[in-house]
């Protein structure tokens, strides 16, 4: 009898304490929640890894997150080779999902604007099996991504995107 209740007591709180560690995942490929931790909101004005966090949602919405060396959100919404490279035009969004489910997610313009892609800068989309592979930025120029338009980036100093990876969406 004491050894049920020890196990029920251990699963109980397993389970405790995997639910805890589901809102701050941050695995790229999972599901939506994956996405937990929004960017905060900034200047129109300043480069996209300024443009952080959603402000507090009363309707229980969770601020999503992203991979720890990833700035933020965008959606991309073109990209055109240009004489220096590739520049790709993009919505830079705050994010936030329903942690009852965690499918349910928001995306909500912060600006948009136009930003080159660094040579070189490591791009992930998802392929139709839904595994992330390695393209180069002219790639996005004349392809479509294969699940959504939003992506995690990650810029520099100069203002230059050096990665994108799409995020998954069930």
């Amino acid at each position: 009898m004491k050894r049920r209740r020890s196990a029920a007591l251990l699963t109980g709180s397993a389970a405790i304490m995997l639910c805890a560690a589901c809102g701050s995942s941050a695995a790229p490929t999972a599901s939506a929640a994956s996405v937990s931790t929004a960017p905060a909101a900034a200047p129109a004005s300043t480069a996209p890894s300024s443009a952080a966090s959603s402000s507090t949602d009363t309707s229980g919405r969770k601020p999503c997150s992203h991979p720890t060396a990833m700035s933020g959100f965008l959606k991309l919404d073109s990209a055109q080779t240009t004489q220096d490279g590739v520049q790709v035009s993009v919505t830079i969004v705050s994010c936030s999902v329903d942690p009852v489910n965690d499918e349910d997610v928001d995306y909500t313009t912060v600006r948009t604007d136009s930003y080159p892609v660094r040579a070189g800068a490591q791009i992930h989309v998802l392929a139709p099996d839904n595994n992330l592979q390695t393209v180069n930025a002219a790639w996005l120029v004349s392809h479509q991504v294969v699940n959504t338009p939003y992506f995690y980036y990650q810029d520099d100093p100069q203002h230059e995107i050096t990665a994108l990876q799409e995020i998954y969406h069930p």
